[in-house]
């Protein structure tokens, strides 16, 4: 009987010991499949990953060369000058501009009188506000920009600001 319970605990001892052995191999196993599992959604992942960064750039390339073309900016900024290709000069706010046309609106500009002598530049000017002519035009002009040589920003102490001002007072009472 005692042959039979040491035979029966060396067997037990055997079995005791290859639990472990049994464990790790599986746990290495394991280990295998998860790394390989991992290894597999890091590529993945880092694939997936540069691919969205890549059309991320391009994404920021197109809109910053081609967004900024169409694109239109609005501004409310104070009385400005219009000087044309043609010679005629245009006052008023630019309400809105892109890289074809400037939209102008409050708009008014000079007329020259023609008394003058011979031989003598006209003297007197007149301020005329866009709308008051016999077509009756509206308060609106698109001016393309291929047109227009320069803009100025007129400063309030302007004469031609100071003139606006008295008549639009005047056209409110």
């Amino acid at each position: 009987m005692r042959i039979i319970l040491k035979l029966e605990l060396l067997k037990m001892r055997k079995q005791i010991e290859k639990i472990p052995q049994r464990e790790e191999r599986k746990a290495g196993r394991l280990k295998g499949i998860f790394r390989r599992f991992l290894g597999g959604i890091s590529k993945r992942l880092l694939n997936i990953f540069i691919i969205v960064i890549v059309i991320f750039v391009v994404f920021i390339l197109i809109f910053s060369f081609f967004g900024d073309k169409t694109k239109t900016e609005k501004k409310e900024i104070s009385w400005q000058a219009v000087f044309l290709t043609n010679g005629q000069v245009y006052f008023g706010k630019i309400s809105e501009e892109n890289e074809k046309e400037i939209i102008l609106r409050n708009i008014y500009y000079l007329r020259t009188t023609e008394n003058f002598q011979q031989g003598e530049e006209p003297t007197e000017f007149s301020l005329i506000k866009l709308g008051e002519e016999l077509h009756g035009p509206t308060d609106e002009m698109r001016i393309n920009r291929n047109h227009v040589l320069f803009l100025e920003s007129l400063r309030n102490d302007s004469r031609v600001v100071q003139a606006i001002r008295k008549h639009l007072s005047q056209s409110t009472e």
